[in-house]
């Protein structure tokens, strides 16, 4: 339960969502939502929009592995912390809602996971 290691493993779970958020957008649509969404115009936007960012915490996570203890790599946990928590409870709604199926119980169990990991990494790192 390493700083290491978690950001290994974040940085793999950004770029396995984000890689195919941006190039292939109906691609995870089409396995996670229960209804035919249009992922064209603002939807197509959105979803590119935030593989791109995906895509940058996984860079961001991954040069960071092997960072000693500072402000910087404390503010990496925080990121992932708050990012991955506000993510689980839109999942959550979504889920709840009908809007996405039951595969969506798996991207809640992973983010719920990074969020609550990060967040103990966090609170245990010095203040450099």
């Amino acid at each position: 339960m390493t700083t290491k290691n978690f950001f290994i493993f974040q940085a793999l779970v950004s770029l396995g969502y984000g890689i195919p958020l941006l190039f292939a957008p109906s691609m995870l649509t089409a396995m996670y939502t229960t209804q035919t969404l249009d992922v064209s115009g603002a939807l197509d936007i959105l979803s590119r929009g935030y593989g791109t960012l995906l895509i940058g915490v996984g860079i961001g996570c991954w040069t960071a592995r092997d960072a000693g203890a500072s402000l910087a790599r404390r503010s990496m946990l925080l990121m992932p912390a708050i990012g991955n928590t506000l993510v689980t409870i839109v999942h959550i709604k979504a889920i709840l809602q009908g809007t996405e199926n039951a595969l969506g119980w798996t991207t809640v169990l992973i983010t719920a996971v990074l969020a609550v990991w990060a967040g103990l990494l966090w609170s245990k790192e010095t203040r450099a």
